[in-house]
């Protein structure tokens, strides 16, 4: 992560998830002084391929737009929600989705697994 604190990006998390669910999950991955900004389902009248929680973390990081956001999803539904309100977004293999699938749902890269795309920052959408 030492690549998006260098250039001043934040982390905001958007899960499906129940608070409570979204909380260990953090603690378990060893994230939780990463993310700078979260919503989870509790947020969100729909789940994805709704938007609704992509909407949500988009108010809490008011005022930026989506063209200064970029998702990174293990899913199709990742994918298709923020396409939904004009987010791009970045794929991940390791969420257990086929890369054409991927594709299919408008992933604009797609990279192994997180470890992958830190590895290809440079040459990923997350530097520019």
């Amino acid at each position: 992560m030492l690549k998006i604190c260098e250039n001043d990006q934040r982390i905001a998390l958007a899960s499906s998830g129940k608070k409570d669910e979204v909380k260990e999950y953090k603690r378990i991955a060893q994230i939780t002084d990463l993310v700078g900004v979260e919503t989870s389902g509790d947020d969100a009248e729909r789940s994805k391929p709704a938007p609704d929680i992509f909407r949500a973390v988009l108010a809490k990081l008011s005022p930026l737009l989506p063209l200064h956001l970029l998702v990174v999803g293990g899913t199709p539904y990742d994918a298709e929600a923020a396409n939904k309100i004009h987010l791009k977004t970045v794929g991940l293999l390791s969420g257990g989705t086929p890369l054409d699938r991927l594709r299919a749902a408008g992933c604009i890269a797609v990279f192994q697994s997180p470890a992958d795309l830190l590895t290809h920052y440079d040459e990923s959408p997350l530097s520019r």
